[in-house]
């Protein structure tokens, strides 16, 4: 455990990670989907099929196409990792669990990349519970040292990604080629998440 996650947890003590956000499922299609410009490769050129529709983060559903600011600050589209493997990753900054996820979130990048897997990061609130700012994200990445993975602030009122919150953080779901959820990682831990990310592969 990271000296910064230990000071996050001390500090942090007996909060349970139980969210309490409201939102709808988005709408959203392809038909007039733009990549937008950042960083991020992605494996299917121009993007996803027009007829690909948002539903939702049940199993089988398509996951919406979220757009948020990356670590970069440019606009990261979910869709763009169309024809890649994903572990989306819903977190706090404030969920000791999520903190766990963050300090093997390089690791998990880094093992399956070869394999097409991508590892994206949606942080919903910062240490005290409020929408996450550029300086929140710059903190995570640094902390957890993430360098190729997308952290993504969801600073939105509510948030675009509540829609993935049913029960608390974090919230993890494995999410194929063609952007379909194929699991939610229960319990969300590295054990399990590497189970699930090695039956999806």
């Amino acid at each position: 455990m990271s000296r910064w996650t230990v000071a996050l947890a001390g500090s942090l003590t007996l909060q349970a990670c139980i969210p309490h956000l409201e939102s709808q499922v988005s709408d959203l299609t392809s038909g007039d989907w733009v990549r937008p410009e950042n960083t991020w490769g992605s494996l299917a050129d121009p993007g996803p099929p027009p007829a690909l529709t948002g539903q939702g983060y049940g199993e089988g559903d398509i996951v919406p196409d979220l757009r948020l600011p990356d670590q970069h600050g440019d606009l990261v589209s979910l869709w763009q990792f169309y024809g890649s493997t994903i572990v989306l990753d819903v977190s706090t900054m404030w969920c000791v669990p999520c903190q766990h996820l963050g300090e093997v979130t390089q690791a998990t990048q880094d093992e399956y990349a070869d394999e097409g897997l991508v590892y994206i990061t949606i942080l919903q609130q910062d240490l005290y519970t409020q929408p996450p700012t550029a300086e929140d994200i710059d903190l995570w990445v640094s902390g957890y040292e993430i360098t190729s993975s997308p952290v993504l602030a969801d600073a939105e009122e509510p948030p675009a990604s509540a829609d993935a919150i049913l029960v608390g953080f974090p919230a993890v779901f494995i999410v194929d080629a063609e952007m379909r959820v194929v699991e939610r990682v229960d319990p969300p831990d590295h054990a399990t998440l590497t189970a699930a990310i090695e039956a999806a592969l």
